[in-house]
C-alpha cells in the first residue's frame, strides 16, 4: 500500500476537528462515494523522515481489535501528508477523563478493567507479535469507540513506534513527561518495550482518580514526584553491610531499623542509580509508606489485586516490571468471570510459532561491578591467633591511644563513623582481637624515616592489594 499521489479532498469531505496534537490534526470525515464516516490525519510538517516512519509501521501491522486500523494515505503536490483511518467515535481518553472529571462524577471499577485489559491486549500484539513498542502511551493516544453500549479501546499514533530488535541509542524524547518511564527520565540511550507498561501504570491510577499520578513540572521534579510515591531505587546493601559490620564487632544480634529504609514498592534499581551518578542527578532519600498506592488513590479503593497489578507497572527496574501477557494472566482480570470476553479472539498471527520472544534489555552503556562486599572479605580472612601477651598489649595500645575506652580504634581502610560504637567496651574488643586482625587491613599513616627509598618501594608494592581494597571502599561505601 503505497500512498496515493494526490489531495484526498477529491475523495473525502472533511466535517470538523475532533483533535489536534504536536504532529498533526485529526478531523471527522465522509467518503463521498459510499458515505462511509473516516478519520483523517493531516500532518502538520511536509513530508520527512517521520512521516515515513509511521506509515511504513502502521502498514505492516496486522489487524488487531485494540489497533487502530489504517485504510490508506494520500501525498498531495504540496508535499502535504495524510493518513485516513477508521473513525473512533468516543473519543480519546483524555477525553474521557477531563468529562468525568468536570461532571465530578468516577470511572467505574468495570469501565476501569475494561479499559486496561484492551490497551494490554493491544500492547501484547505490538510486543509479541509486531515486534515493536509504541514509545508514545498516553490518554490521548488511546482512542475509544461505542457499538451497542460495549466500550472498544484501540492504541493510535504510531509516529514514535520503534523494532524492539533496533540496536540503540534512541532518542531521549518519547511520551509526555508525566508517563514517561524512570529510564528515559535518566537520559538511558537503550530502553525497550518496559517504557510501555510504566505508562499503562500510570494511566492506569489516572483513571482511577481523574489527575495524573506524577505530575512532574520538569524532568527533576518528575523524578522526585516518583520517588515520593515509589520509595528509593538505591540498594539497601550499605545499610546492611553496616548492620552485619556492627555484628562482628559487638556479637550481638539486633535488627537494625535503617535495612530497607529508603527503598519502597518501586525497588531496587541498580542501573538507574549508576544513570543518574552519570548525569549528576541523586535520588531523594524518602521513606515511603507500605500503604503508599492506596494513599495516592484516595479517596478511591481498589482490590488488593488491582494495587498488585499497579506496583508491578510501576517497578523501577525494567527488567523487574510485569510485561502485557504477564498482565493479561494477572489475578486482576482472571478472578472476574465477567471480564472473560475481553480476551483477544484467536487469531493466526498470535500463533505460538509466531509469538516474538522480548529480549533481554541491555539498559545501561556500562556493566555492573561485581556484587560482593568488603565485610564478606574480612570474614573470609583466616583469624589470627595472639598469644595472651599479645592481646593485653593490644588492648592497652587501643584504650591509651582512644580518649574513651568504648571507642573502636580507626584505620585507614574503613569509613570513620563505623567504629564509633558507645557499646564496645574493653571485653568486646577483647573478643574482636581475638577472632580478628581488622589492623591487619590498614594502611600505615606514617613511614618511619630510618627505612631507604627502596624499602619504601618494596613496602608499597607489599601493601598493594591492601591498597587497592582501600580505595574499593572509599568508592562503594556510601556514609
Amino acid at each position: 500500500m503505497e500512498p496515493r499521489k494526490e489531495s484526498p479532498l477529491i475523495h473525502y469531505e472533511l466535517l470538523r476537528q475532533i483533535g489536534d496534537g504536536s504532529f498533526g490534526s485529526v478531523h471527522k470525515a465522509k467518503r463521498i462515494a459510499s458515505n462511509e464516516i473516516v478519520a483523517i490525519k493531516i500532518m502538520k510538517k511536509k513530508l520527512n523522515g517521520d512521516h515515513i516512519k509511521e506509515f511504513n509501521t502502521m502498514r505492516k501491522l496486522t489487524t488487531h481489535p485494540n489497533i487502530v486500523q489504517l485504510y490508506e494515505t494520500f501525498l498531495d503536490v504540496t508535499k502535504d501528508f495524510y493518513f485516513v483511518m477508521e473513525y473512533m467515535n468516543g473519543g480519546n481518553l483524555y477525553q474521557l477523563i477531563k468529562s468525568r472529571k468536570e461532571a465530578l462524577d468516577k470511572v467505574m471499577f468495570k469501565e476501569v478493567k475494561t479499559i486496561l485489559f484492551q490497551v494490554l491486549s493491544g500492547l501484547h500484539h505490538i510486543h509479541h507479535v509486531e515486534g515493536i513498542f509504541h514509545r508514545d502511551m498516553k490518554p490521548e493516544n488511546l482512542l475509544i469507540s461505542y457499538d451497542n453500549g460495549s466500550m472498544r479501546v484501540k492504541l493510535a499514533d504510531f509516529g514514535l513506534a520503534t523494532s524492539i530488535k533496533s540496536k540503540p541509542p534512541y532518542t531521549t524524547y518519547t511520551s509526555t513527561r508525566w508517563y514517561r518511564a524512570p529510564e528515559i527520565l535518566l537520559k538511558s540511550s537503550s530502553y525497550s518495550y518496559p517504557i510501555d507498561l510504566w505508562a499503562v501504570g500510570t494511566i492506569f491510577a489516572e483513571l482511577i482518580t481523574l489527575r495524573p499520578l506524577f505530575p512532574g513540572q520538569s524532568e527533576v521534579d518528575q523524578l522526585f514526584k516518583i520517588c515520593q510515591v515509589l520509595g528509593n531505587p538505591g540498594t539497601t546493601s550499605t545499610v546492611i553491610r553496616k548492620k552485619n559490620y556492627h555484628q562482628l564487632l559487638t556479637q550481638q544480634k539486633m535488627p537494625s531499623p535503617l535495612v530497607n529504609m529508603y527503598t519502597g514498592i518501586g525497588g531496587e534499581w541498580k542501573d538507574g542509580v549508576k544513570l543518574a551518578q552519570k548525569m549528576g542527578f541523586q535520588f531523594p532519600k524518602i521513606s515511603p509508606r507500605v500503604d503508599c498506592l492506596s494513599i495516592v488513590l484516595q479517596p478511591r479503593q481498589i482490590s488488593s489485586e488491582g494495587l498488585d497489578l499497579l506496583s508491578k507497572l510501576l517497578k523501577f527496574d525494567p527488567l523487574k516490571r510485569i510485561t502485557s501477557i504477564e498482565a493479561l494472566n494477572h489475578p486482576f482480570f482472571t478472578n472476574n468471570d465477567e471480564n472473560a470476553r475481553f480476551i483477544p479472539p484467536p487469531a493466526a498471527a498470535r500463533t505460538a510459532s509466531t509469538l516474538f520472544d522480548l529480549p533481554i534489555i541491555p539498559l545501561s552503556p556500562f556493566q555492573l561491578e561485581e556484587e560482593y562486599s568488603q565485610w564478606d572479605l574480612l570474614k573470609r580472612a583466616p583469624p589470627t591467633v595472639y598469644s595472651a601477651q599479645e592481646q593485653q598489649e593490644s588492648v592497652s595500645h587501643h584504650a591509651s591511644s582512644s580518649p574513651t575506652s568504648s571507642s573502636f580504634p580507626r584505620t585507614n581502610s574503613y569509613p570513620s563513623d563505623l567504629y564509633s560504637i558507645a557499646s564496645c567496651d574493653d571485653t568486646v574488643i577483647e573478643h574482636c582481637i581475638m577472632r580478628r586482625s581488622i589492623s591487619d587491613l590498614s594502611i600505615p599513616s606514617s613511614i618511619p624515616q630510618e627505612i631507604s627509598v627502596h624499602s619504601q618501594k618494596d613496602q608499597q608494592q607489599k601493601k598493594k592489594p591492601i591498597n587497592r581494597l582501600s580505595l574499593w571502599a572509599r568508592k562503594h561505601i556510601i556514609v
